[in-house]
């Protein structure tokens, strides 16, 4: 199978939204490959976290984002600039004239990757952990409302429930590019098993929530109020692509 049948743009489209997801650990051995696509600085970055498990993650994860809008800019992977929002939301230089948005986000094995066009964009993976203190986390960052509804859970259901709430919440300040000026304890998003139009800071938001692999929850926020059409491909190439 072809690159391009793993890529294919639809960003020009206002109304559409891709998502793509990777397994990090599948590309480990083709690291020296995934080197040669990102910059000195990011090899450097890198470099500067001390378990070998994050400075891999980074690299994948850095090669496959240069690598899916190499395909949307049409120009070579280490080509491309990036920049970052007043809260310091990555972005595309604005040299490229394009009204491409994107955002990241990994958790363990996964890495995820909304794109869009013309509209700010959130994505959020979290690695369910049923052993993690959700109720003195969800006590610091959640409003009362969602620190109740977990309360009222047992089991198993505590723990997804904390995670499908931060997902929705992480991906909306990502959206917003506020980032954690966004008080997460001040504003709740509904569970979105479909596609929820929801209204927050006088600004109209859609959030749909997947599950990128077992274990796994995340969830996606975009700009507007009118439909948008959701796109899921999985990036499972027989090794890195080369470009």
């Amino acid at each position: 199978m072809s690159q391009s049948d793993y890529i294919q743009p639809q960003s020009s489209k206002y109304n559409y939204v891709q998502v793509y997801t990777a397994s990090i650990d599948r590309y480990i051995q083709q690291l020296s490959h995934i080197r040669s696509i990102i910059t000195p600085d990011e090899v450097k970055t890198a470099e500067s976290y001390r378990f070998s498990r994050d400075r891999n993650r980074f690299i994948v994860s850095r090669g496959f984002l240069r690598f899916i809008l190499s395909q949307y800019l049409e120009i070579e992977p280490i080509e491309i600039k990036f920049t970052s929002g007043t809260y310091g939301k990555p972005e595309l230089s604005s040299e490229y004239g394009s009204s491409l948005r994107f955002n990241v986000s990994h958790s363990g094995n996964m890495v995820v990757y909304a794109i869009t066009s013309g509209r700010e964009v959130g994505v959020d993976v979290e690695n369910i952990q049923h052993d993690y203190p959700v109720m003195d986390v969800a006590g610091q960052f959640f409003s009362q409302a969602e620190i109740d509804l977990l309360a009222s859970l047992e089991g198993d259901e505590i723990a997804t429930a904390f995670f499908r709430c931060w997902i929705r919440k992480e991906a909306f300040i990502k959206a917003t590019g506020k980032g954690l000026n966004v008080p997460l304890d001040q504003f709740a998003i509904p569970p979105a098993d479909s596609p929820t139009a929801f209204c927050a800071f006088d600004q109209d938001w859609i959030v749909v929530e997947f599950s990128p692999k077992e274990g796994y929850v995340a969830a996606v926020v975009v700009e507007g109020y009118q439909a948008i059409d959701f796109k899921f491909d999985v990036l499972e190439f027989p090794q890195f692509p080369h470009v």
